[in-house]
This record gives C-alpha cells, sequence and structure tokens, in this order.
C-alpha cells in the first residue's frame, strides 16, 4: 500500500518546574447596575452600585473585572 518507508521523527519532552503560584487563571466578571427611577435617593444610585462592585471584585483573589452592564430605565 506504502511505497515509501514511513519517518518518524521523536520530539524529547521538555519539563518545565511549575507551582500553584506560577500557574494563575482569572475568572473574568462583569456587573449588571440599574437604575430605575429619577426619585432624589436614585440620583448617586448608579455610582454606588459601581463602586460597590469594584471593590467586590477587586477583594476576590482570582477575579478579573470585566466591566459593568449599565441600564437606565428613567
Amino acid at each position: 500500500m506504502y511505497d515509501k518507508p514511513r519517518v518518524v521523527k521523536t520530539i524529547p519532552a521538555s519539563f518545565i518546574k511549575t507551582t500553584a503560584a506560577t500557574i494563575t487563571k482569572l475568572i473574568r466578571v462583569g456587573a449588571y447596575a440599574r437604575v430605575s427611577t429619577k426619585k432624589e435617593e436614585q440620583e448617586d444610585s448608579y455610582e454606588r452600585q459601581v463602586s460597590h462592585y469594584n471593590k467586590y471584585i477587586q477583594n476576590h483573589e482570582g477575579w478579573e473585572f470585566a466591566g459593568i452592564f449599565m441600564r437606565m430605565k428613567v
């Protein structure tokens, strides 16, 4: 079936020393902020939500802040 002899190339294994500290896979985390009324107590609601989520996500090791989806329904 084959007229030519098969050629097999041997690739030597390479060993890389790793530790748990050198391997980090971040989880991308996003937030959803919403303001639904024009009432006075809602005026700074968006800013407070953004501040809260920024701090919350940054305080979790292994999380990466991916952004905020905003919806203003007023």
